[in-house]
């Protein structure tokens, strides 16, 4: 405090006898630090360009007049001038420094002493000629650190005027001019001061980096990648900040004075990078907080507001590194986002009281640390809109210069806010995982009650089932005893050897249900070794149980309709069979629930004749003579379902020579699908079996299919009844 009013008394000390117009007295007692402002400055009454500075200097028709406080307008050129009288008792070195580089442009700045020699001290931001290599206050001495600003010599009792050009910029602009004079020694002092301040920020904000992308690699959460994004362009942002001494960055380029630009836009590769990440560490900083504090799962609104900010930053940021000269004044220019970056702030703040007051503890955490980043946030865009920085009042030594400058003291506000919000992250980490502990020690609770609940319930299901188990049991038994003896029954339906003695030279059948019992059959009518007869095959809706009893009503049906004639031709049978079908399965009321039926082969021989007559329901005849296959097809008709016959059946009259062979087969047979092949067994292989083996009788020829049959079908799963004869006649 001592400190402070001492500076107070001091400037006003100062202003009564250091400033006089636009001369500036320099003597043994002035300040070590003198700041001019617009009131210490001439302007040129006419427009000239900076190259014209030997007509600003020596013609008596160039005129300037005062500059007044407030004067300077945007995207303008201006020549100033002010003079130092040094009533100095012996030669002293003084730094001409400039605290807002970012509102000129084109600066160029010349001396011209009392003899009339003129110099050129610099151009361009930094006000410096020579490349300056890194500075590292460990390896150089106080009187090796240089200033990347301009630096001349101020004879004892001369006068030194200074001539300044420089363009006004349209987007960072202030209606004040302000310049200041600082003794060497001293800046060489604070000089390495800054450098020792301003690293161990920068060393804290590397750890903090180092921090956040180790939680971003451990955690994968969202909170720890934005976290870890925006403190990595704090960090870069720091580093180029134009601070005591000028830009640090700046001393990894080789030459300060590079008015090279990039090829995408009109800055330095040096001012685009400081544009960057100074717009990229405001954008993501706002998308941290969100993230943190969830604004949108809790306050969509102020989400879909803080998108508003980032489009507008982003959009901001484009129009500053790709217009040179926005056609806007530079207040209109900065003053929404001014606005919109303290409304954001202020609203992050409102909600952190209120995630807090809902019992998120990590937002107090928030709280601290947004408290000095608002603040200065909203110091540093008031003196990008011109207003005075209240820092300023601070007195000239020790940490305080370093402290007053509008970045450095941001610089300090990121870090003090990076390493609250790492405590932060830290806190909303252990919060979620203590909740998460919580809640796992619910489920496990509620998963052990479940257990034991499911335990008791288990154990009653399975006395429950173990009963049903039993009776399951003796039910199926008695299913399996009635479907084996249903089987015997079955067996006992086909017809019986005498049946086929005598009447063929050679006979052979296949009868293979797809399970137990099935719905396939054949038939031979009743035994007359001499005279005509009749042979049936059929196939029958289903398999299993159904078919099996629809089969019985198929081979009842057809004794009933040879019972008494075996000349009933085959065409009158097959109508005949179709009646007693729909009749037996009641399929002829209308209100029957079924609707069931069967594919059949009817044949009626004539020995003495050699003719035999044959009538299909889709069960074709194939035919085997001297060395020829035919075969005869059936009428593509069904039998025995609700809707009669749609068409007439044909019969067909066949003569035959003795040794001529027939086969029939169900489609059990064709369909069935091969193990190696998937695809159905077909009518070929059956004309290339029959074809192969001419010379054969049914047996063998039977055989033959038979064996093909079973190897075609391997250990594919049946997928029907099967059932073929072959006779030789």
């Amino acid at each position: 405090m001592n400190t402070l009013i001492k500076f107070f008394f001091l400037s006003i000390l100062i202003s009564g006898f250091s400033f006089a117009d636009q001369e500036i007295i320099v003597n043994d007692d002035s300040p070590i630090l003198m700041r001019l402002g617009s009131e210490n400055f001439q302007v040129l009454k006419e427009s000239l360009d900076a190259n014209e500075i030997n007509q600003v200097v020596a013609s008596e028709n160039v005129k300037f007049r005062n500059l007044t406080k407030g004067e300077l307008k945007s995207a303008n050129n201006y020549w100033l001038k002010t003079k130092l009288i040094s009533q100095i008792s012996k030669d002293r070195s003084i730094n001409i420094t400039f605290p807002n580089p970012y509102f000129y442009r084109d600066l160029k700045l010349y001396a011209l002493d009392n003899l009339g020699n003129l110099t050129e001290l610099g151009s361009n931001r930094f006000f410096s000629k020579n490349t300056i290599s890194f500075q590292n206050p460990y390896e150089n001495s106080r009187e090796q650190l240089q200033s990347q600003f301009a630096k001349i010599d101020l004879k004892a009792n001369s006068t030194l005027e200074l001539f300044i050009f420089f363009k006004t910029d349209s987007r960072f602009h202030s209606p004040n001019f302000n310049l200041f004079i600082e003794d060497s020694d001293f800046y060489q002092e604070h000089g390495r001061l800054s450098l020792y301040v301003q690293g161990i920020l920068l060393g804290a904000l590397f750890s903090l980096v180092i921090f956040g992308w180790y939680s971003v690699f451990k955690n994968r959460q969202a909170t720890e990648l934005t976290y870890g994004i925006w403190i990595l362009f704090g960090f870069f942002s720091i580093f180029i900040f134009y601070v005591h001494g000028g830009s640090r960055f700046s001393e990894f380029f080789q030459s300060y004075n590079d008015e090279e630009t990039l090829f995408f836009t009109f800055m330095s590769a040096s001012e685009f990078l400081t544009y960057f990440f100074a717009y990229g560490q405001a954008i993501f900083y706002v998308i941290f907080s969100r993230t943190f504090l969830e604004h949108k799962k809790y306050f969509p609104k102020i989400y879909i507001f803080s998108n508003i900010y980032i489009c507008t930053y982003f959009l901001h940021f484009l129009m500053s590194t790709f217009v040179e000269e926005p056609p806007i004044p530079s207040t209109v220019y900065f003053l929404p986002l001014a606005l919109l970056t303290f409304t954001i702030l202020v609203l992050t703040y409102w909600t952190a009281i209120k995630r807090l007051r809902a019992g998120m503890q990590a937002a107090k955490f928030f709280l601290i640390a947004l408290t000095p980043y608002l603040i200065f946030r909203t110091m540093f865009f008031s003196g990008i809109l011109g207003y005075e920085n209240p820092l300023s009042l601070l007195p000239d030594e020790g940490l305080y210069y370093f402290i007053k400058d509008r970045n450095s003291s941001l610089s300090f506000a990121v870090v003090f806010e990076a390493i609250i919000m790492a405590l932060a992250v830290v806190a909303r980490t252990r919060y979620l995982q203590d909740e998460l502990a919580i809640n796992l020690k619910k489920q496990n609770e509620l998963a052990e009650n479940q257990n034991k609940i499911l335990e008791a319930t288990v154990a009653e299901r399975t006395q429950e089932l173990s009963k049903k188990h039993e009776e399951l049991n003796k039910e199926h038994q008695i299913v399996t005893e009635s479907i084996n003896y249903a089987q015997i029954i079955q067996n006992g339906q086909l017809p019986r050897d005498h049946r086929v003695e005598g009447r063929f030279k050679s006979f052979y059948s296949f009868w293979e249900p797809r399970d137990k019992i099935g719905g396939d059959l054949w038939w031979v009518s009743t035994t007359r070794v001499k005279g005509e007869f009749a042979l049936a095959i059929a196939d029958c809706t289903g398999h299993g149980v159904p078919g099996a009893m629809l089969a019985l009503l198929v081979s009842s049906s057809l004794e009933q309709i040879y019972s008494t004639d075996n000349k009933t031709s085959t065409l009158e049978a097959i109508k005949s069979l179709d009646y007693l079908t729909r009749v037996g399965l009641n399929q002829d009321n209308p209100d029957a629930q079924s609707n069931d039926g069967c594919d059949a082969a009817i044949i009626k021989i004539e020995p003495q004749k050699k003719k035999l007559y044959f009538t299909g329901a889709k069960l074709d005849l194939f035919k085997l003579s001297k060395n020829k296959t035919t075969k005869y097809s059936a009428n593509r008709i069904s039998l025995g379902y609700k809707e009669p016959l749609d068409e007439e059946p044909i019969e067909t009259v066949i003569d035959y020579h003795e040794g001529d062979t027939f086969v029939v087969v169900t489609d059990g047979l064709t369909d069935q699908i091969g193990e190696k092949e998937r695809k159905s067994y077909g009518y070929k292989r059956i004309e290339n079996i029959l074809n192969t083996n001419s010379k054969a009788d049914a047996k063998e020829i039977g055989e033959k299919l038979k064996n093909d049959f079973l190897n075609w079908q391997g250990n594919e799963k049946r997928r029907d009844d099967v059932t073929f004869i072959a006779f030789t006649l």
